[in-house]
């Protein structure tokens, strides 16, 4: 299987439509119409040596015919702690409400129909709607241990929200 190929599907998909590219800070000009994230990332190995209180993203700039489902994953990430030595708790039903209405809006974009045509390739079979959430919320959103040692996390969590074990970010 080329995980690359998809994954690079994936996000040509969503930069072709609603995607926001990362630039660096010193590249001009900016595409407030298109938007854009500043990433102000460390040279060299991240993790070792990385101040955890340094924002690596120092401006986003989302378009209003973009903020649909920026607003709606925004939502999303204080139902999360960043700190791993302490263990999630369970979701509320606001919680729960947030995810549906984050599930319902991107279920059916154009990085996710891409996800969905690799998956159903994977599996040699069709999902029906009803199977395309249910798998979306189950990869993304069910609670799992990494490791014995490591409390529960999300997949959401760990490739949206990140990450801080002491002083290391990662996710």
């Amino acid at each position: 299987t080329n995980y690359a190929k998809i994954y690079q599907d994936i996000w040509d998909a969503d930069q072709a439509l609603n995607g926001v590219p990362g630039i660096l800070p010193s590249f001009f000009p900016r595409d407030e119409k298109r938007g854009y994230v500043v990433v102000d990332e460390p040279r060299g190995n991240f993790r070792e040596g990385s101040n955890p209180d340094k924002n690596i993203i120092t401006k986003v700039v989302i378009p209003e015919s973009k903020r649909a489902t920026y607003d709606l994953v925004k939502k999303l990430f204080d139902n999360y702690t960043l700190d791993q030595s302490k263990p999630e708790t369970p979701q509320t039903s606001e919680e729960k409400a947030e995810v549906a209405n984050f599930i319902n809006a991107i279920k059916d974009t154009a990085p996710m129909k891409v996800a969905r045509k690799f998956i159903e390739a994977q599996k040699g079979a069709f999902l029906t709607d009803a199977e395309w959430y249910d798998a979306i919320d189950t990869l993304w959103f069910d609670i799992y241990d990494f490791t014995n040692s490591t409390p529960q996390r999300s997949g959401f969590e760990h490739i949206f929200v990140g990450e801080k074990f002491k002083s290391r970010l990662g996710g």
